[in-house]
């Protein structure tokens, strides 16, 4: 057998996965958080037919939306579930239309499961509007965009750990003060078990912690009043109205001018940042 790679044929699969991307119309909520500059930026050099290296991008929606037809089932994951609020275009990732539980957002990450669960255990209690450094801090905050444009301050979010919490690494219990040996490989290699019989784990869940090598857990988000309008003001209407301004710039400068630029964990390799040339491209900052 010989094997040979087909790079024009990879290069046509990318095209394919990037065709509808950063056309005309209404903004995607996608294109005014978690920077509206990006966002202005991605439209302005697609209409001068450039090129600003979205690969990556690609990839993270390939695995993302993979696991979502998946998660909720191939034939729902097709239904279009994309409406215009505020003339900002949304589109959760599976509608439950249910009165305390509007819809699922559904994620997938290489991050640790632990960071999360630091959060539950803790009782869940966050002001996101007040912590600077908070674990996958823009899962939350998509949530609370798409809460606001259905009227809904509970939503559920369905994440997809795809290493667990680093199982292979771990020989003790990250439960804070406890530290315990976790024990041998159970369920097929799936997860280890804490051996201490007072692991803080067991107070709150009702067993001992378990550290997974792959994970999927569900969650409920249920936000404040607070948060609600501060993510209708700041999007809906100050992020769009930027966006808006920033179509109209004829230069670099001029979307920089009329565009906030936001540090997020896009910046580090930013191309539409590096070209309009934007000054948080590459620093790789994660808030």
């Amino acid at each position: 057998m010989r094997i040979t790679e087909d790079k024009p044929r990879r290069d046509s699969l990318f095209e394919t996965m990037l065709s509808d991307r950063f056309k005309g119309g209404w903004p995607h909520q996608h294109e005014l958080w978690p920077c509206v500059r990006q966002g202005v930026a991605q439209r302005f050099l697609a209409a001068k037919g450039m090129s600003f290296g979205t690969r990556k991008r690609a990839l993270y929606w390939l695995r993302g939306n993979s696991a979502e037809a998946l998660i909720i089932g191939v034939a729902e994951s097709m239904v279009k579930r994309t409406f215009v609020y505020e003339g900002v275009i949304v589109s959760p990732d599976r509608w439950l239309g249910e009165p305390d539980l509007a819809f699922d957002e559904i994620k997938s990450t290489a991050l640790s499961s632990a960071r999360l669960w630091s959060l539950v255990r803790q009782g869940g209690q966050v002001p996101l509007l007040d912590v600077a450094e908070l674990p996958m801090r823009s899962y939350y905050e998509q949530c609370a965009i798409y809460c606001v444009a259905t009227g809904t301050r509970k939503c559920g979010l369905i994440v997809y750990f795809l290493h667990g919490d680093y199982a292979e690494r771990r020989k003790k219990c990250p439960e804070i003060l406890c530290g315990g040996l976790l024990g041998p490989w159970r369920e097929d290699g799936l997860y280890k078990q804490c051996t201490s019989p007072k692991c803080p784990a067991i107070k709150t869940s009702g067993e001992p912690y378990k550290s997974y090598t792959m994970d999927l857990r569900a969650y409920t988000l249920d936000f404040t009043q607070q948060e609600i309008a501060w993510f209708y003001q700041e999007v809906y209407v100050n992020r769009k109205a930027q966006f808006n301004k920033g179509l109209e710039a004829k230069t670099a400068a001029g979307i920089r001018r009329a565009a906030k630029g936001t540090p997020n964990f896009f910046c580090g390799g930013c191309e539409p940042g590096r070209l309009v040339q934007c000054e948080h491209y590459n620093t790789g900052e994660r808030k």
